[in-house]
């Protein structure tokens, strides 16, 4: 038996109510599901970047491979952008950059005070005994926690910045914008520009589910 449509409820207040909240709902899903895919890419980019370096330091490997690794990846995922010559030499850079013993020393005591709230995953020592004693396991820890959620675009915009001495700094400001943005209304233009690295070049389009995403970054 078909029910009669209730056209008094769209003035209801508990409907409106209701509505309201699976409007809020359906926002966090997507912020969630933003979240996710951006902290997944950047683990790839990571990745990508680490391998080609490695390669070409204990391979002897010229500049040229990055060339190669864009044109077998582009013929492998013939739809999905961002493996472009371009991106590559970005992840390369993210990588050598995010690993340089400067970059490493200033961003040490950031992590160093995250750990305080958590002593069961705290890592002892001092920044610069993270950097030379146990660089592997520091940069397992510093990838996930606070590269990872800075969207692509903003990496690359730190990333290209003159002043090498500046990047950390721009790190962890950007990092904790986002952390503060994600309070903010979904539908603030600031706010989403601020997740998803606003209108600069995409790295490749993934799902959250891509098998062929790595999931441990580090040394």
């Amino acid at each position: 038996m078909k029910m009669p449509a209730d056209t008094n409820l769209t003035s209801n207040a508990d409907y409106r109510r209701f509505i309201e909240e699976l409007k809020s709902r359906v926002l966090s899903a997507r912020i969630s599901a933003a979240r996710a895919i951006t902290h997944e890419a950047i683990l790839l980019y990571w990745d990508i970047g680490r391998g080609i370096v490695e390669k070409q330091q204990t391979l002897g490997w010229g500049e040229s491979v990055v060339e190669l690794v864009a044109k077998d990846l582009q013929e492998a995922f013939p739809g999905t952008t961002g493996f472009s010559s371009f991106n590559l030499w970005r992840m390369r850079q993210l990588y050598l950059e995010y690993t340089s013993p400067e970059f490493l020393a200033q961003v040490a005591p950031e992590i160093k005070r995250s750990d305080s709230n958590n002593p069961r995953q705290a890592v002892s020592g001092t920044s610069e005994q993270l950097v030379v004693i146990d660089q592997g396991q520091f940069l397992a820890q510093l990838v996930p926690e606070l590269l990872c959620p800075i969207p692509w675009g903003h990496h690359i915009e730190i990333i290209k910045k003159n002043q090498i001495t500046c990047r950390p700094y721009l790190v962890l400001a950007c990092h904790s914008a986002i952390r503060l943005v994600a309070k903010c209304p979904a539908q603030s233009d600031q706010g989403q520009r601020l997740r998803t690295g606003g209108d600069r070049e995409e790295g490749p389009q993934l799902s959250a589910g891509h098998a062929g995403i790595p999931r441990r970054a580090g040394g």
